[in-house]
Formats: C-alpha cells, structure tokens, sequence
C-alpha cells in the first residue's frame, strides 16, 4: 500500500504545504520506500511509496506530464494491455509502472479511463489546464480516500488520523457515526468518526472545478456478477469450470510484480485455494505466511503447513502468544 494526500485551496494558502508534509509523516507506515511531493500555486501533493511495479525512480510520484499531476495508491491490473493501447495512440513511455499508465490514460480519455481500469486504486489528479482536481475509487472500495471540504478548500488523506493532522483544528466526533459503528460494525457510506470527513464513496469519481462552488460526483460503475454470462442455466459441472477459470484468472492478474511475492494462509478453503493457485502460476518459490496461537482451539498452523507441503511453499509460521 501507499499513502497519498493533497491540499487545494481556491486561493492563496501558506498552509498547504505544511499540512501535507504533516499529513505524509503520519503515514510513513504506507510508503517506507519514497517520499515525494508536487507544488503549483495553491495546489499541494503528498505521495509515500511502496514500490510494487518499476521499483526505480522512473515510477517515483507524486508523477506530472504536461502540468497534470497524479498521486495514486494501488495497482492497476491490466496496466500493460493498456500500455499497448496507448502506445497504438502515439503516446511513449519512460517507465514500467502502471502509474504512468493511469496517468497518460487520463490524458487520452479523461475522466472515463476509470472505465477501463482493472484493479485496486484510489487516486487524485489536478489538471492544470482545466484548474479542476479530480479523485476516484474502484468499485469495491478497496483503497481508501478521505477528504475534508470547506471554506474554498479540498483537503484528502488515505487515512482519516492522517487528514486530521492537515486540518487547523480537530473536527467534532460523528454521534451517529459511532453508533452505526457500534451496533453495526461499519460507518454509512461516504462517512466517517468524523463530522467533517467523508470518504469518497466506492466506484465513484469525485471533481471539483475551481471555478465551481461545490464538487461534482459521477458513479462510474455498478456491481454486477453473473458467472454463467447471463444464461439461466449452467449445469453443476461447467458452474465449477467457469469458477475455476475466474478464480485462476483473478489471481494471475494479481501476480505481476518486480518485488517478491507471498500470500497469507491461514489454512482455510478460501486461503488455500488462492495459495495453491498462486503456486502453480508463480515463476519462483511462493513465500506464504501463517500466524499461530497458544490455544489449540484457535490454532490451524497444520493445516497451513500441509497445504504448502503440496506445491513446496517456503512457509513462514509466526508465533503469537497471550501476551502480544
């Protein structure tokens, strides 16, 4: 994961860039690798890195081309099918990330290039022609974006504590906030403990045109699963190949990576089967982890360990006792 973060004020501010700088350091857990940051007029980026894809300085963010700025968390899963695209289209590249294939997508198609992404992100953009910030989530809401809203300024973190330490002062706790959170586990979507923190909800593009009073928001997709292609009915055999060849495809899109991989394995179907797949589709030995219990009856190390016996997983098991 990494930690991105932004200050947009509509006019002059001195305070951008010290929120941000504020902001980032409370997320150097996000992003040990690099740190990086963007200026322009009273626009301010923050960007912590956990390097995944082009581990070197030509992925390094915040990433700008042709006075369009980006910060992004995530990865972007068929980012190669889309640099083919894109090449096709005359653009060039100078690195092997997916960020900067998120980045010159926006170029070629705008706010619609969501549209074509595949993967996990939450990003921000400022377009310097047009003065307007532009933010997105996938459709799952699997990367975090939260922001704050007011008084001519558009402030976001990947962590709600982190926005905080951005803003003058500390904003009131959500009453009915906590209580959903206590009764049902979750906040209401696009809210926080905070009264003046939202996040951005999932699948949803989120743009503000300085020029504009108030921000703009598009839900770009709507979750529709049919495994069987939209037939009525699929017998329980082809039902089991048409899941087998989701899951197999779901995981090897996953698996593009220039850092060692490895999965969690609790021992588990769900963990197991991902393992194992990952296994069979992985160039190098698969590193796969397990954390262990005291008390026998929380304790499935066994099960981890037969399960990476099958494709010679080099297993990690740690150890966690009453104490911890």
């Amino acid at each position: 994961m990494c930690g991105i973060a932004g200050y947009i004020s509509r006019g002059f501010d001195s305070t951008g860039e010290k929120a941000v700088k504020n902001m980032m350091n409370r997320m150097i857990h996000r992003g040990p690798d690099s740190f990086g940051q963007y200026s322009e007029g009273s626009v301010f980026f923050g960007h912590r890195r956990l390097a995944i894809i082009d581990v070197t300085s030509a992925g390094h963010q915040p990433m700008v081309v042709n006075d369009i700025a980006l910060t992004f968390n995530g990865e972007i899963y068929n980012f190669r099918e889309l640099r083919e695209e894109l090449e096709e289209l005359g653009h060039e590249f100078v690195s092997r990330s997916d960020t900067e294939v998120l980045l010159k997508s926006y170029l070629a198609w705008g706010n619609a290039c969501v549209q074509r992404f595949r993967g996990m992100f939450a990003f921000a953009i400022w377009d310097g022609h047009r003065k307007t910030l532009i933010c997105a989530r996938d459709p799952f809401g699997k990367k975090p974006l939260y922001y704050h809203f007011s008084s001519g300024k558009f402030i976001f973190a990947s962590e709600p504590e982190a926005l905080v330490s951005g803003l003058v002062r500390r904003p009131e706790i959500s009453a009915p906030g906590v209580a959903c959170y206590l009764l049902k586990g979750y906040f209401p979507l696009g809210e926080t403990i905070y009264q003046t923190i939202q996040s951005v909800p999932p699948g949803t593009v989120m743009t503000w045109d300085l020029s504009e009073q108030g921000l703009e928001m598009w839900r770009y997709t709507e979750l529709k699963f049919s495994l069987a292609g939209g037939k009525p009915e699929v017998g329980r055999k082809n039902l089991v190949g048409l899941c087998d060849r989701a899951l197999e495809s779901s995981i090897d899109r996953r698996l593009v990576s220039d850092v060692p991989i490895g999965t969690l394995l609790s021992g588990g179907v769900d963990s197991s089967l991902v393992t194992l797949i990952a296994a069979e589709q992985s160039g190098p030995p698969l590193q796969s982890f397990t954390v262990s219990f005291e008390q026998e009856e929380f304790d499935e190390t066994s099960y981890a360990v037969e399960v990476a016996k099958k494709k010679d997983i080099n297993h990690h098991i740690v150890s966690q006792k009453m104490a911890d």
